[in-house]
């Protein structure tokens, strides 16, 4: 089974986690279709997410849901623990996105999500996120081979080069951090071993 590796985040202002009983409650009945959506990204049935935490990444004033697997767990008051991120919204999970053990995500502030790394040999690729009320506004997706653009998706629809270039250098590369790195802490909440 592949480990979760590490969500990266660099300095932005933050709320801290929420833990309103309230909320948690809500939360709840969404975890079955949040593990769901995320053994089904990660092609891994038997992958169990075990803790969540509910924190605003991109303060909006919507929490989104931050999850951790059986697997991965050595720093599980940081944020780095995550292995997956939801957002829900009108009643609706929506995965963010969900890492696996090839990828190194990152979230550059305000909005930004990217998760990318070796997809096999010389074979790098990526995915960026870009948050909209906590919702995707725009999904982007490309590969690179020696280093060199091979193909690229942006909102399901294929596009070239200049239009990736394009794409990032509007959403992406003001974004690329410039101060040093840091976690918020987090309280993890167990997830009720009936739902894992």
């Amino acid at each position: 089974m592949k480990k979760i590796f590490l969500l990266a985040l660099f300095a932005f202002t933050v709320n801290t986690a929420i833990s309103d009983t309230a909320m948690q409650n809500e939360i709840a009945q969404y975890l079955p279709e949040m593990i769901r959506l995320y053994q089904q990204d990660v092609e891994e049935q038997d992958a169990k997410l075990v803790k969540y935490a509910l924190i605003d990444i991109d303060n909006d004033g919507i929490s989104e849901v931050l999850l951790v697997n059986d697997k991965y767990g050595q720093r599980e008051e940081y944020l780095s623990a995550a292995g997956a991120v939801f957002s829900v919204v009108g009643g609706k999970p929506t995965l963010l996105f969900a890492n696996n053990s090839r990828f190194d995500p990152q979230f550059y502030p305000p909005n930004v999500f990217r998760n990318g790394g070796s997809c096999g040999g010389p074979t790098i690729c990526q995915t960026i996120v870009i948050l909209q009320d906590s919702l995707p506004l725009h999904k982007f997706s490309s590969m690179d081979v020696y280093g060199e653009f091979d193909d690229g998706h942006l909102d399901g629809k294929e596009i070239n080069k200049a239009e990736a270039d394009k794409f990032l250098a509007k959403y992406v590369n003001p974004y690329l951090p410039q101060a040093e790195y840091q976690e918020p802490k987090l309280n993890w909440i167990a997830i009720p071993k009936n739902l894992r």
